[in-house]
């Protein structure tokens, strides 16, 4: 009985599915407390707006919020305040388009920012793990045909790759009635990503 050590591989692109979008307001003043004042009171102005478009402000997180004093080449100190909230949802172009027409309305700075992913990593892992372990099993196929033999099991399966997958816990199309009036970008297709799987199997061949 011998043994065959075969790297198996499986790459293929998947659509994303799922977004996180950013929102962030910031302000310079002469002092923290009107720094801090003036972007407690764009957040809140605009979460109004939000909220007056059927967003529900409970699905709304706050990612960062800062207050801090920096001084400027001339000597001079500023002020700086800085909040940041964020959603997670469906992918869904039409809501992009939305936030930034909301964000075209007001007279502040509202700053946009949106992360793609795919949320049923588990089950992409699971494929591409199938199809890597199947890519070993044909390479050593050919190699145990060319010998005379054949395979009669595995002995040792080893994963060679770390992912740090986001787990994604929104509903989908949670906001997929959000209309724009930007109705040609609305039809934009989400992002695709490359997803890889890479194993190292030890297979038995007599």
């Amino acid at each position: 009985m011998g043994k065959l050590k075969i790297t198996g591989n499986a790459e293929r692109k998947f659509s994303c599915d799922a977004m996180k979008v950013t929102l962030t307001f910031s302000a310079s003043e002469k002092t923290t407390a009107l720094a801090a004042k003036t972007v407690r009171e764009h957040c809140e102005n605009f979460l109004l707006i939000l909220q007056e478009q059927g967003i529900a402000i409970s699905d709304i997180s706050l990612e960062d919020d800062s207050v801090e004093e920096d001084e400027l080449e001339n000597g001079l100190e500023i002020a700086m305040a800085r909040r940041e909230i964020s959603l997670k949802t469906s992918y869904h172009m039409p809501f992009i388009n939305q936030l930034n027409e909301l964000i075209s309305t007001v007279s502040y700075n509202v700053y946009l920012g949106t992360n793609f992913y795919i949320s049923n990593m588990p089950e992409v892992r699971r494929q591409l793990l199938k199809e890597a372990v199947e890519d070993s099993r044909n390479q050593a196929q050919m190699i145990a045909d060319m010998m005379g033999q054949k395979i009669t099991g595995i002995e040792k399966v080893t994963k060679n790759d770390f992912h740090n997958d986001m787990l994604w816990m929104c509903q989908e199309n949670e906001y997929g009635g959000c209309r724009s009036k930007l109705s040609i970008s609305d039809q934009l297709k989400s992002p695709e990503r490359t997803e890889s799987e890479h194993v190292e199997v030890v297979w038995n061949i007599e």
